[in-house]
């Protein structure tokens, strides 16, 4: 089995980059406001399993 010779990546987010988590917020919470703010026959529910 032929393979390729090996590359660099140099883009990305690294694993446990505090990035991360806010810029997954923010992208979160800009598809939730356009969403909400303009209904597109997108409809967010909630199942409360949790409760009995």
């Amino acid at each position: 089995m032929d393979l390729s010779e090996p590359f660099i990546v140099c883009t990305g987010v690294r694993q446990g980059c505090l990035l991360y988590p806010m810029i997954f917020s923010l992208v979160i919470d800009w598809v939730m406001k356009t969403t909400l703010d303009t209904p597109r026959e997108i409809q967010w529910t909630l199942r409360a399993s949790w409760k009995t």
